[in-house]
């Protein structure tokens, strides 16, 4: 596959180790989008035709990781759970931006979050594990 190929707004292309890896093409994510008075805790909102976003406060913008660090916003230190993924792969997961720092959305829940409880909530429209994306602050 070499530098990857483009399909329906997915890059795929080989990781170097023989492997297939599918992710987001970075040219096809939505911008970030500001969430403005309305309690998109209860309603929610469809973000970048993938994810339905619930828990956001007035105030914080949602984005991928590509957008905030293009825009040189730095990452809070606790989005550590995703630092093993592939770039490629981690540039667009879906992120808050947040009091001048951006967090990455976690795979899976920390146990951080089991007393916190997350407070944003990424479902994937069309989930091919039931994963869920989820960060706290």
């Amino acid at each position: 596959i070499g530098a990857g190929v483009s399909l329906g707004g997915c890059m795929v292309r080989e990781d170097g180790w023989g492997r297939i890896m599918v992710s987001r093409e970075p040219a096809a994510i939505t911008p970030p989008r500001a969430v403005n008075g309305h309690d998109p805790a209860q309603a929610g909102f469809l973000w970048d035709g993938r994810f339905r976003v619930t828990g956001i406060r007035p105030g914080d913008v949602v984005g991928a990781v590509v957008n905030f660090r293009a825009q040189g916003v730095p990452e809070h230190p606790e989005s550590w759970l995703s630092r093993d993924l592939p770039r490629a792969v981690r540039d667009t997961l879906p992120a808050v931006l947040d009091g001048g720092t951006f967090r990455v959305c976690a795979l899976q829940e920390t146990p951080a979050m089991a007393t916190t409880g997350p407070t944003a909530r990424f479902s994937p429209v069309l989930p091919l594990a039931g994963a869920r994306f989820a960060t706290s602050r």
